[in-house]
């Protein structure tokens, strides 16, 4: 028996050893393909992300240009016309031009080639261990020679979805992904129409100014942070922290909003993985949000977005409104969130 016990252990461990393996194998695969990618301009459309018109599409224009800069910029339908998420080398910016409200993030550094590896390794790894994956063949999306890959979730907890994702080779990127609910209904699409890459961008590509009449809530990266006890001291709402994180992570920094809004940006970055969870005090009951896919977060109800490799979940617990941003995938980011009091 104890023999036995002995074979079964080497055996995981084994295992193990060859999953890393093949996921750092994936990964330096990926971040060559990705770093091949010079720019991408094209029009994306979202589907089922609108929770009170589920029928109606949310169009974007996305822009991308090496090292890691994106735009994407809302064009239909008019409710939500010109939100934007931009990102243009040293800033991130979200804005909701229904509400006139912004957020802006200054001194963001791109991370180098070493992080976007050791990114894409846990990211690979994680993923080895929650799907199996097959290729089933070769279908063009927006014109382009595309490997549509299935994908069964191996994880049964509600976060996990079976989806098909349909990847440019050369570049590690989706051009299309349809991710199916328990019944194998569409539960989120987003599809390339257009795509063109390596072309010449115009020169103001990322340029963005909000309007004077704008309400912009300013964070910088490079201000010194402060203790979760000040945090705790200064802000007008609960302050929350994580109760578990994915490995690796861990919080690296808290800073506060510039101005007299009490408002703070818990940071926990590291190397390639970006992930922030921004928290204030909520004025109402419902999340700022006006597109995404509602999701529970525990007892309270969410929104759950997608921007490229970002992923952006907002939701209210005991009067602080919750905005958790990464480039995690979808179901850790859920289940951070849900670690969140």
């Amino acid at each position: 028996m104890k023999n036995n016990r002995i074979m079964v252990l080497a055996a995981l461990l084994a295992c193990s050893a060859c999953t890393s393996i093949w996921a750092n194998s994936i990964a330096s695969k990926m971040t060559d393909n990705l770093l091949l990618l010079e720019s991408l301009e094209g029009e994306l459309v979202q589907k089922k992300i609108l929770p009170d018109a589920p029928a109606v599409d949310v169009r974007q224009s996305v822009i991308y240009q090496k090292p890691w800069k994106i735009r994407a910029e809302v064009t239909a339908p008019a409710s939500i016309k010109g939100s934007l998420f931009l990102y243009d080398g040293n800033r991130s910016l979200v804005w909701w031009p229904t509400e006139l409200f912004g957020m802006r993030v200054s001194n963001i550094s791109s991370p180098d080639r070493d992080g976007i590896f050791r990114h894409l390794a846990h990211e690979s790894t994680v993923a080895l261990r929650d799907y199996a994956f097959s290729m089933s063949g070769v279908e063009k999306v927006a014109g382009v020679d595309t490997n549509l890959w299935k994908v069964l979730p191996m994880v049964d907890d509600g976060y996990h979805h079976y989806h098909q994702m349909w990847m440019v080779e050369r570049y590690s990127i989706p051009l299309k992904v349809e991710i199916l609910d328990k019944d194998k209904k569409l539960w989120y699409g987003m599809e390339y129409k257009k795509a063109s890459f390596n072309k010449p961008l115009l020169d103001n590509a990322f340029a963005f100014e909000f309007p004077s009449n704008a309400m912009v809530i300013d964070f910088d990266y490079a201000d010194p942070g402060i203790s979760l006890e000040e945090a705790r001291r200064t802000m007008n709402f609960t302050v929350m922290q994580p109760g578990k994180l994915p490995d690796g992570l861990k919080v690296t920094k808290m800073i506060r909003a510039k101005g007299t809004v009490p408002m703070l940006d818990m940071i926990m970055d590291q190397g390639g993985t970006r992930v922030s969870l921004f928290q204030s005090h909520a004025f109402g009951t419902t999340p700022l949000m006006k597109f995404g896919k509602e999701v529970r977060i525990g007892k309270n109800k969410g929104m759950l977005s997608f921007t490229g490799p970002f992923s952006t979940i907002v939701w209210i617990k005991d009067k602080t409104q919750l905005t958790l941003i990464g480039n995690l995938s979808y179901p850790q980011l859920l289940q951070l969130a849900a670690s969140v009091e």
